[in-house]
């Protein structure tokens, strides 16, 4: 024999899986053709798996309105704020 180099090994597929049965390949050398082990390969090692469904960007739709404060919830505030502005005039007042 002679010496070409390296051997560079690549999987040649003998038989190839099916869903219900298994596949065989093997290495074998590009540089001298030399063959390597056999391996058992199964259908789902080599079937796509499917992609998944991208996700859509959440965009708002223009109908729907953002949360809204209920009603009794802005009297609410709005009277807190009131006395609030009272008590820091007063403050400011007799400081």
């Amino acid at each position: 024999t002679t010496d070409r180099g390296a051997h560079e090994f690549v999987y040649i597929m003998e038989v190839e899986p099916t869903p219900t049965t298994s596949g065989w390949k093997h290495k074998e050398c590009t540089v001298c053709g030399k063959k390597g082990s056999r391996i058992e390969v199964y259908y789902d090692e080599i079937a796509p798996s499917p992609a998944p469904d991208p996700t859509p960007d959440p965009t708002p739709d223009a109908d729907v309105m953002p949360e809204e404060v209920p009603f009794w919830q802005s009297i609410i505030n709005a009277i807190t704020e009131f006395f609030n502005n009272i008590v820091a005039w007063f403050k400011d007042l007799f400081a």
